[in-house]
């Protein structure tokens, strides 16, 4: 099964309508999980993209949403029930989710590009071939391009579970990573094991901004 990616934008500041359609959208877990929280935009967004994972995983196996059903497996990471040959991964960041649906494990990262750089994260966990990419890069393009290293360190980490120790290890080896930008300010990775896992994105609207 190829690569797809399914984007969802919402609005900053959630409307009660968007809020609704999304939880008439989730399962009982995650709109319990909602109710839980204290009404952040990270529980928003988080919820968010539970229902993007949820629309994109029903879409490409063809059943409604409402009969998708996600577990998780002994790391913690969810996984569509009954069907091993198919497999997710969701990230947000500010108002944007991405989800990303494949035939074998895969691990994605979105990110904001912000004009204030976290320097100390790329100098704790940046190789030295990275911080020097970053340090050459024309000054209109150093936010992108930490971004970018970012988003491809997460991605990879997200894929194997390494966990904070794998973002001290280089992009490459046994997994490839493909980097694309979205809209005018994101940038997103996608990681799997061997192939090249580049796709073209697929836009998924809902209730949200395009």
């Amino acid at each position: 099964m190829n690569l797809q990616i399914f984007v969802l934008r919402l609005e900053e500041s959630p409307t009660r309508r968007q809020l609704a359609a999304l939880l008439m959208a989730a399962d009982g877990e995650a709109a319990e999980k909602y109710h839980g929280s204290s009404g952040t935009h990270a529980a928003f967004m988080s919820l968010a993209g539970h229902v993007l994972s949820r629309i994109a995983a029903a879409r490409v196996i063809g059943v409604p949403a409402r009969e998708v059903r996600f577990e998780r497996d002994a790391r913690g990471k969810p996984y569509i029930s009954g069907r091993g040959d198919v497999f997710f991964n969701v990230s947000h960041s500010k108002d944007v989710c991405v989800c990303a649906v494949c035939g074998r494990e895969i691990g994605v990262d979105v990110e904001y590009v912000r004009d204030d750089l976290p320097v100390r994260v790329a100098g704790r966990f940046f190789d030295p071939g990275e911080q020097r990419r970053l340090d050459e890069c024309p000054k209109q393009e150093k936010a992108r391009t930490f971004f970018t290293i970012w988003t491809q360190k997460e991605s990879r980490v997200k894929l194997t579970g390494e966990g904070i120790a794998g973002l001290k290890k280089s992009v490459g080896g046994e997994v490839d990573t493909e980097s694309f930008d979205l809209f005018e300010r994101y940038v997103v990775s996608v990681s799997v094991f061997g192939n090249n896992p580049s796709a073209p994105a697929g836009h998924l609207p809902l209730q949200g901004r395009q």
